[in-house]
């Protein structure tokens, strides 16, 4: 089963922008175009201690780009260090904040300020992005298994008895993939015989389900990144990205969640870090039972 995936300096002027996006890449993104499919292919056969890239050196990639299309293109070619997943973490990133940015009603110049930076930051067109997508869905649907923390990630989605989910889970916790640590939050929810992702997720005994407990969660796994080595200072993505897109901003990841939570009224802020910091000592304990969720009825 596939499964579509999932985190700054000051905003630059539209004129050398645009000059940084006028590159060759729709060719290279595109080449394989008109070309057979290949077979998929099969797991890797290697053991996975000899296979598994430097996930701490993907973060600290992510953490300091500059341009995350200049790391895309860097890293697509590099499945064996766990590129395709980093891939597929940028283009969830930058999926809003192509060039050029689509107007949003706001009075708030933090948040305009914040949608520049995320743009230059990202350095997309809209050309470039779907050009991106297109190349990583290829590589996905007939190289999954080239990049290890990715195919840990297949391992888990396909995964049919609570034994093979176990092992699963435990392979992802002890890769310390940064970018992997959602695929612990299972969602389950059968359409039909096949499971719909999103529609509710699971950790630690418990199951959220709706559009609110669904968010919570993912804020506090958010939170939760920041402990586990995300950068989440006022100049990051992840900072970056709660301004830009929620009008939340502060001079860290906490400080925006908390002001944007605490601004609907009441304190809502405090649960949600301590549930951040239940996801952050779980996983750093690799507690399998934590993230297992019981079988479908």
């Amino acid at each position: 089963m596939q499964r579509q995936a999932m985190v700054v300096s000051g905003a630059i002027s539209v004129l050398v922008l645009c000059a940084t996006l006028l590159t060759p890449w729709h060719a290279k993104s595109l080449g394989w175009q008109g070309q057979s499919e290949p077979e998929p292919e099969p797991p890797a056969s290697a053991p996975l201690a000899q296979q598994r890239p430097d996930a701490p050196a993907l973060l600290v990639k992510f953490n300091r780009s500059a341009s995350y299309r200049s790391l895309f293109d860097d890293v697509i070619d590099r499945p064996q260090q766990g590129g395709y997943l980093l891939a597929s973490a940028i283009l969830g990133v930058c999926k809003k904040f192509t060039v050029p940015l689509e107007p949003i009603q706001t009075t708030n110049p933090a948040q305009a300020n914040a949608r520049a930076q995320m743009a230059a930051r990202c350095a997309m067109t809209e050309q470039n992005y779907a050009d991106a997508s297109a190349q990583w869905a290829y590589e996905r649907k007939f190289h999954a298994r080239r990049d290890p923390l990715l195919s840990l990630a297949y391992d888990l989605w396909e995964a049919h008895s609570e034994p093979a989910r176990a092992a699963a889970i435990g392979a992802i916790l002890e890769s310390g993939n940064p970018f992997g640590i959602e695929m612990l939050l299972r969602d389950d929810d059968l359409d039909g015989g096949a499971v719909k992702f999103g529609a509710r997720l699971f950790f630690a005994g418990h199951w959220y389900e709706g559009e609110d407990a669904i968010g919570r969660l993912r804020d506090a796994m958010a939170l939760a990144h920041c402990d586990l080595g995300l950068e989440c200072g006022a100049h990051a993505s992840a900072t970056l990205k709660l301004c830009a897109e929620r009008g939340w901003c502060g001079d860290s990841v906490a400080d925006a969640l908390r002001r944007g939570l605490d601004a609907k009224g009441g304190a809502h802020f405090h649960p949600l870090a301590k549930l951040a910091g239940e996801l952050a000592k779980e996983i750093r304990n690799k507690n399998v039972s934590a993230f297992l969720a019981p079988p479908l009825r």
